[in-house]
Order: C-alpha cells, then structure tokens, then sequence
C-alpha cells in the first residue's frame, strides 16, 4: 500500500508511476519504475487496485488516499526500462551496472524535487517573516512595565520578527545554491560505479546526500520560522487559515514528503560514520578572530569542529557496539539519537558554508543579517557545542549579547529588509476575516 497519494476523486483519471523492485529469476535487479493505470475515465479502478480514501485534513489539502495493489498484472511496455532489458532467452541485461546504481538512476527526479521543495521552503518563511513584521508594526501594548510601549520594543518579539526576516534571507541563499549544484543525477560521480552513497533507511542520499539533506534543512527551518511567526502574531495567527495555517501545513507536510526527513538524518550519519563519500570538515586552528561571533570565520570554525567531533564519536560507538558482538541494527538503533544529531549539524555546517559564501558577493548590508541567522543556529546547536566540547560553558551568554547587538543594528531597517522580499500586497494584508462586514 501507498499512502498517502492524491487519487481520492472518483470524477478525476488517475496514472500512477510506481517505483518497485523488479525481481527476475529469484534476483532482485533493483528499483524500476512503472506505468500503472489508478482509475479510468469512468472512475472506475482496474482489478488488482484499490483506492481507500482518507479522511479530510486541515493540513494541505489534496485529495489523499491509500492505494492498494495486490495481484495486479503489469504489460511489459508499462516497465520504464530505460535500457534495460529481458531478451528472448530470458536473460536480464541492465545497463546501469548494479541494482544499487539502478536505484540511483530511477531516483533521478529527486533533485529537481529537493530544489522544488527548497525554493518552496524559502518562499513560505519569506511570507511568514512579512506578515509578522506587518501584524507587528505599530502595534502598542499595554503591559505594566511600560505602556504604550512598541510591540517591538520587546526583545521577544523583535527578535522573533528579526529571526524570521533573516531565516527567508538565508534558506533565499539555500536556494539559489541548491538550484546551482550538479547532483548525481545530472553527471554520475566518478566515485564509485553506485553514484552515490550506500543507504540502510531509504534511497534518498543515494542521489544526492547534501542535497537530500538541505532538502531537510529547509523544511525544518521553514517549519520552525513558521510557527514562530504564527505564535506571536497572537489570535490573527491562528484564525488565518489561508496564510500561516497553511503555510505550517505545507512545511509540516514536507518534513516527511519528497523523502522523509528523519530518514535522510540517518542515511547521512551512516556515510559520515563509513567515511562512505564524505570527508570530516577542517575546522583549521582557531578559534579565529578572536572568537568574535560576528565573523563568518568563527561560525564556520565552531560547526566544524562541532560536526568532526559528533562524527568521530558516532563512529566509534558503531565501531564499539560491532566490535562487542553487536548487529548493524542493534548497534544502530541503539545510537539514532546521536546519528540524528550528527547529521543535523552536518546541515548546519552546509547552510553556514552558503551564507558564508553569499556574503563574499553581496551587498555589505548582508552581514548582519545572515549574521542574525547564524547566531540563531549557534543557539540551536549550543547544546552539541558544550557537549562536545567545542565552545566553553558561558557561549550561550556570548550569542544572546551577539544576537541583541545585530537586532539593535537591524531594527530600524526591517522595513526595507521586508520591502526586498517584494511580497504581494495580499500576503501582508490583515486576514481575510478581518476586512469582512
């Protein structure tokens, strides 16, 4: 079964491409893909298919269902071989070389998928960080401390407005490289007749391993920057269905579509650990620049060496757990959480490395902001910084005094920061239900 799919509506034909694992003569030759008919013109759905509709959602909205095949008969011309074939003494030929490689090459559409989703991703927190700034502005409180005070006065708010701002800034930047990078489904990479590297928990990395994991990265962070916003725009966040809610529903959606983001945290530590088509950054000697926070050299040197340390303990636990008699599963399941972690300051590590190099050909006005948003990252990651024993206790202090200077130098550009994002005016307009009779 497949679930979910959007082929619930009985009025609307349906074509499905299936992937699965083509198995002849008792050998599985790898994942092809495969035209297969859902439900005709008619609505009605071929023997060997059953289509269950799901209930409806207030998340993104499609027509979900659960789709069922079981004793369905396949033609040969419904196989996408792809130069891959039976010949008449039933022999398989497949010129991809391996099944591993056959999953790479079927997987092809992953990428452009990712740079989809990536560029989705930086849209939605785009128009969450405008629509916060606008509910925000010239909006007074009334709290004991100093009435008629600026909503943005307070650290809280500013900083969740400036956050959000700086978040569209840098997954713009996440963007425009995913768009730019060559993967291996372009031009397979000379590292190994596979093209990609091994996986134990899904196909994803096996296409591209970074890009599959900024594919993660993104979505967490839209996710996250858009429920921010929707917190602290108050009641308005939460009744406006068409705009935030939304917009949380299709961030929420992609933390596990176009490939499952928990999974691609796994599969990357799983290289890391091997050193399978991956080397430990250099974080070089340092900390440089005198530790000063708002350097791009000191970001880069702390999730550095942040992510060599996790990777080096990640992999001698595995190493450990096998040496002790233990499984791959056992060994691994036993150290998911650090696996997770590892993998996500790997992520941290590549959007630090984008920003770093979107400030050598921006404008100076850039630095603070993706400034701002590599602090927000440090504060997220402080807790594998002190564990590991890359930064000293006490940097927590340092980044919120760092994050209260940038914020102090940003405010009185928010404005233009939004204006740049050049929303449509009905995105930051109040919600609908507010301009009706």
């Amino acid at each position: 079964a497949k679930f979910p799919t959007n082929t619930a509506h009985p009025g609307v034909p349906k074509t499905a491409a299936v992937y699965a694992t083509l198995v002849h003569g008792g050998t599985e030759r790898g994942v092809f893909v495969f035209v297969v008919p859902l439900r005709g013109p008619d609505g009605a759905v071929p023997p060997g298919v059953r289509v269950a509709a799901a209930p409806e959602t207030t998340g993104l909205q499609v027509d979900y269902a659960a789709v069922l095949l079981d004793g369905l008969h396949v033609p040969y011309e419904a196989w996408l071989r792809d130069g891959a074939s039976i010949d008449a003494a039933g022999r398989f030929h497949d010129p991809a070389g391996s099944p591993a490689a056959r999953l790479t090459r079927s997987m092809g559409i992953a990428p452009a998928v990712w740079r989809a989703v990536i560029s989705a991703s930086a849209a939605i927190t785009r128009a969450s960080a405008g629509m916060l700034l606008a509910h925000s502005a010239g909006r007074a409180t009334l709290g004991r401390l100093a009435p008629q005070r600026p909503l943005t006065d307070y650290r809280n708010q500013q900083e969740a407005v400036l956050g959000a701002l700086a978040a569209g800034y840098a997954l713009t930047a996440v963007a425009a490289h995913a768009q730019a990078r060559r993967t291996a489904a372009d031009a397979p990479a000379p590292g190994g007749p596979d093209g990609g590297p091994d996986t134990a928990w899904a196909p994803w990395s096996a296409v591209d391993r970074d890009l599959a994991l900024l594919k993660a990265a993104a979505t967490t962070q839209a996710q996250r920057t858009v429920s921010a916003c929707r917190v602290h725009s108050g009641a308005p966040g939460f009744a406006a269905v068409e705009r935030l809610n939304a917009y949380r529903g299709l961030s929420h959606a992609y933390l596990n579509a176009g490939g499952d983001n928990e999974l691609i945290r796994y599969d990357t530590a799983r290289a890391m650990a091997d050193l399978d088509r991956y080397t430990p950054p250099d974080p070089g000697a340092g900390p440089p620049d005198d530790g000063d926070l708002r350097s791009p050299r000191v970001w880069l040197f702390l999730a550095r060496d942040t992510e060599r340390r996790m990777r080096d303990r990640l992999a001698a636990r595995i190493r450990d757990a096998a040496a002790g008699g233990q499984d791959a599963f056992t060994a691994w399941n036993g150290n998911l959480a650090l696996a997770a972690r590892t993998a996500s300051a790997c992520a941290d590590r590549l959007v630090l490395e984008i920003c770093a190099a979107a400030l050598d050909d921006g404008p100076p006005e850039l630095r603070p902001v993706l400034g701002l948003h590599a602090l927000d990252l440090l504060e997220r990651r402080a807790a594998d910084l002190l564990n590991e024993g890359a930064a000293p206790p006490g940097i927590l202090d340092e980044i919120w005094a760092a994050r209260r200077r940038t914020c102090d130098e940003l405010a009185p550009r928010a404005g233009d920061l939004a204006a740049a994002f050049e929303l449509p005016p009905e995105v930051t307009a109040p919600a609908a239900f507010l301009g009706g009779p």
